[in-house]
This record gives C-alpha cells, structure tokens and sequence, in this order.
C-alpha cells in the first residue's frame, strides 16, 4: 500500500470514528492530511501536485456553498477538500459522488427513525426550490432550512464521507 492509500485511510477513518463519537471532524486532523497530500503528491513530481491541488480546488468548489447555506458542517467541507487533495480530480469525483449517495441513504434512514422523514423530504424540497428560485430569480423566498433548524435530522456525515473516499480509492 503506498503512502497516499495509508495517509487517506488513517485520515477518513479518524474523521468518521470522531464523528459518530464527538460529532466533530477535528481541523488538526483535515489540515495535517491535506498537508500531508500535498507533501507526498509533491515529492512524486509537480504533475502530481498539480492533480492534488485540482481535487482539493474541487472538493471545496462542490462543498462550501453547502457550508454557506447552512446544510453542512465546516468538518465535512475541510475534510471533502483534503480528500480531493489525496484523490485528485478524477478519483475524487467518483468519491464524491459516492459520498453523496451513502449519506442520502443515512439521511432517508435516519429521518425514518426519528420519524421524521415527511418533514426532511418536504425540508430538501423546499431547499430545492428555494435555491433555484434564489439562482433565477434572485429572490430570498422562503426560509432555508439548515442544520441549525430545531429537529433537523443530523448524520455523522464523516461515514459517508470516509466510504465514498474508499470507493474512490478503489476506482
């Protein structure tokens, strides 16, 4: 196993352990892996740099909005942009992609379980609208709803994020 491989698993497996525990990516944990990437990528040749820098650049250009607009955690975004850095652009989309399925899945099944689910398919919905409304018409509209919103369904999203980096990983 090279040093990319050891360096990416320790880190999601650190993150989603920390997650479900502490409900928390810790940023020692998010920066060191991306410097890390870096580090490793770099020594490897200035191509590898380059592909590293496009993934991180990706992971956080897909992420922050959804950090702006409150529907997800700042871990979760350090955490995706690092990925990038481990991955580059082509692994890390597959990762992505991945990432967001699985923590669909998470989020139908926890909603169900908080007998929630009704009011988080409506709430996605009504993200939904509100941002193309927000994107074409330049109106604020409804309200957001966000993580911070009283009985919004929280995941240890850290999971997903860990086993779509694996699927990525594996591409």
């Amino acid at each position: 196993m090279d040093l990319i491989a050891v360096g990416l698993v320790t880190m999601v497996g650190i993150a989603a352990a920390t997650d479900v525990g502490i409900q928390k990516i810790p940023n020692i944990l998010t920066v060191s892996g991306f410097v890390f990437a870096l580090l490793v990528h770099g020594l490897t040749g200035s191509s590898e740099l380059v592909g590293a820098l496009l993934g991180a650049a990706i992971g956080f250009i897909l992420t922050f909005p959804m950090f702006a607009g409150g529907g997800m955690g700042g871990g979760d975004v350090k955490l995706l942009t690092a990925t990038g850095a481990f991955l580059g652009p082509g692994r890390f989309i597959v990762a992505f992609l991945a990432t967001a399925v699985i923590g669909g899945v998470m989020g139908v099944i926890a909603a169900a379980r908080q007998r929630a689910l009704t009011s988080t398919l409506l709430g996605m919905r009504d993200l939904a609208v509100g941002t193309a409304r927000r994107m074409v018409l330049s109106s604020a509209g409804t309200e957001m709803p966000t993580l911070e919103k009283e009985g919004a369904v929280r995941i240890p999203y850290g999971v997903a994020i860990a086993a779509g980096a694996m699927i990525g990983l594996l591409y």
